[in-house]
């Protein structure tokens, strides 16, 4: 049980947040999509014109002799979840990193008898590796839960009367000046991520006075931009993303429950309504290729992301 009691903080408190809340966090502000002229020239000489040719760049990368994906990756655990990889990526953050993780994974794990979070994270201007710095690195998590007869949340949720809470995240990764010296195919990189939500979970009540996990109502936004320079043996140019995505409604816990175990599925869940768009461009600044997918499977299709 253990298991969902974290499913119901991860999927309605999002993970973490920052000092962006208002009234309705969905309304945080939107990233810019990078301009061309805020990358780095890449080098390269053969640009992408097709999701074909962008596929072709990224498969001509040496990912096992690459200094900056060396310095992020331990290419011994190549076949790991990209989501994991990153995860242990984090952890090799600086010591403060370390102390505050700790102290909100302690808050979470003392929720169900405190049933009271408000945390904050800072860790603006921590470098990640030789290469990355985390320019900004914010977020904050509340949340308040109440029980029928005021004793701790049961292990069953069979006394939790209601759960709610708030959440944001902001997030800027910017190259650092070793980059520029090392002989890494990634030329310049850089990422601003806004992203926020409130969510609640409604119990049902039995007839015998004990409750169950009925549906999880979110109002929540993301808002993603990335911009890369790449030369892969010749093959490159300046690779821009941008992302938006949001939900507002609610969603059947026993559904959310299904998919605990697969990440591709919730992100189905949570982000119905999802744009994204990618462009690539020559050291020129010229528009190369262009195109936008209304899903995460079209895009995971459109790049070949399944195979």
């Amino acid at each position: 049980m253990k298991k969902y009691f974290f499913l119901i903080m991860i999927v309605v408190l999002a993970i973490s947040g920052c000092s962006l809340f208002a009234p309705k966090p969905s309304s945080i502000q939107e990233v810019e999509e990078f301009r061309a002229k805020d990358i780095g020239d890449s080098g390269a000489s053969e640009v992408p014109s097709n999701e074909g040719e962008v596929v072709q760049v990224f498969a001509s990368i040496d990912t096992d002799t690459d200094p900056l994906l060396k310095d992020i990756f331990n290419s011994n655990d190549a076949k790991s979840l990209f989501s994991q990889r990153a995860l242990k990526y984090a952890k090799s953050l600086g010591s403060s990193f370390a102390s505050q993780i700790a102290e909100i994974q302690g808050d979470i794990e003392d929720f169900p008898t405190t049933k009271q979070i408000d945390a904050t994270i800072n860790l603006s201007g921590e470098t990640m590796g030789r290469y990355l710095v985390l320019t900004k690195g914010e977020g904050s998590l509340s949340a308040t839960a109440t029980t029928g007869d005021n004793n701790p949340i049961a292990e069953d949720f069979s006394n939790l009367k209601s759960l709610s809470g708030e959440t944001a995240l902001q997030i800027e990764i910017n190259a650092t000046d070793e980059l520029a010296d090392a002989s890494s195919a990634i030329k310049d990189i850089r990422l601003k991520l806004n992203e926020g939500g409130s969510g609640s979970l409604s119990m049902k009540k039995n007839s015998d006075g004990t409750y169950t996990p009925d549906k999880i109502t979110l109002d929540y936004r993301e808002s993603l931009g990335f911009g890369l320079a790449v030369n892969a043996n010749g093959k490159g140019g300046k690779i821009v993303v941008k992302e938006d995505a949001s939900f507002s409604g609610s969603i059947a816990y026993s559904t959310v429950e299904a998919s605990a175990d697969n990440p591709d599925e919730l992100a189905v869940l949570l982000m119905p309504q999802i744009t994204i768009i990618v462009k690539v461009y020559d050291d020129n600044n010229q528009l190369m290729f262009s195109n936008s997918y209304a899903s995460i499977a079209e895009f995971r299709a459109a790049f070949n992301l399944d195979s």
